[in-house]
């Protein structure tokens, strides 16, 4: 059963929903739509941000699982190892899961970190879009005459 499509019309909404704290409970299906945008940035950032909110953060876990294996590989042969010598494949069996998940919660933060920040580049752009509340207040003011 597919899930129901969420659609965004404002930007609160969308701060709302993707807050860091809730990273492992985002919608998987959602859609911008707000009439401010032009049609080229919706499609933009609907893409940005299913891409930044559907990442598992797994580049990062593989790119610093294999940077551990290979710091113990290289301490292997330099004697450099604290552990008997038996226990140097389990050692490293345990660097890369450690690596592995050390690497994927700091790729998923980054990933997190990175859709908080489009969102707000997002509302600066809405608002700077938006007619400003005095100018209408004024222009209604030497309208009334």
């Amino acid at each position: 059963m597919e899930s129901e499509v969420i659609v965004y019309h404002d930007v609160n909404q969308l701060k709302r929903d993707f807050k860091l704290w809730n990273m492992f409970s985002y919608p998987e299906n959602f859609y911008l739509e707000m009439p401010i945008l032009t049609k080229e940035e919706v499609v933009y950032y609907n893409k940005r941000f299913k891409a930044l909110a559907t990442s598992c953060g797994c580049y990062l876990g593989k790119l610093i699982m294999g940077c551990t294996v290979a710091a113990y590989t290289i301490a292997f042969f330099l004697d450099l190892s604290p552990f008997p010598t038996p226990l140097h494949f389990l050692n490293v069996c345990l660097f890369a899961i450690i690596g592995a998940l050390v690497g994927k919660v700091i790729g998923l933060t980054i990933n997190n970190m990175k859709l908080a920040s489009e969102i707000n580049k997002l509302d600066k752009k809405i608002a700077a879009r938006r007619p400003k509340k005095q100018k209408v207040f004024r222009e209604a003011l030497y309208a009334m005459g």
